[in-house]
């Protein structure tokens, strides 16, 4: 019997496998880099001090005391570390080497 000749065309760019988890790892990687930048640009404009929590008062019913939770304000560079977080998780369930 003959053996089948191999194909010597190139690949073809556009059937990349996982195309939707590697397009939704590459916008969290830009994501990240965009607020890494700003974090970075911001820093070295202002003195570094740390962010003050901010205390939220809800409306509670009629007769009931209201309380008061603390919210964190959220920074460019949690974001960013944020992303990197997801984006490493979603590489490894997805086992997508970067």
């Amino acid at each position: 019997m003959a053996k089948k000749q191999q194909s010597t065309a190139p690949p073809n760019p556009h059937s990349i496998p996982n195309r939707d988890t590697m397009q939704r790892l590459n916008f969290l990687y830009q994501a990240s880099t965009y607020l890494s930048s700003l974090s970075a640009t911001k820093s070295s404009s202002t003195p570094t001090t740390q962010p003050e929590a901010q205390t939220v008062t809800p409306s509670g019913p009629k007769g009931k005391e209201k309380q008061t939770d603390e919210v964190c304000l959220v920074t460019p560079a949690y974001l960013s570390r944020a992303y990197v977080s997801s984006m490493k998780a979603i590489g490894q369930k997805t086992v997508v080497k970067l």
